[in-house]
């Protein structure tokens, strides 16, 4: 069990665009027993030497 599914924490992938070597994927983080602790990841990625490597990453939480 994931460190994540422990604190009833549930993870999905809400959007994935991807061109060529570059990608944007907009994650959710919802927390079922309070709503109002759940946030959003944004993650930017540039594939070098076929692997996939986050650029930049922009959390805001659920209240903004």
């Amino acid at each position: 069990m994931g460190c994540a599914a422990q604190f009833g924490v549930v993870g999905r992938i809400m959007s994935v665009t991807q061109v060529g070597d570059a990608a944007s994927v907009q994650l959710s983080w919802d927390v079922a027993s309070d709503e109002s602790k759940s946030f959003i990841d944004f993650h930017n990625l540039l594939r070098v030497d076929g692997v996939w490597k986050i650029t930049n990453k922009t959390a805001t939480h659920s209240s903004r």
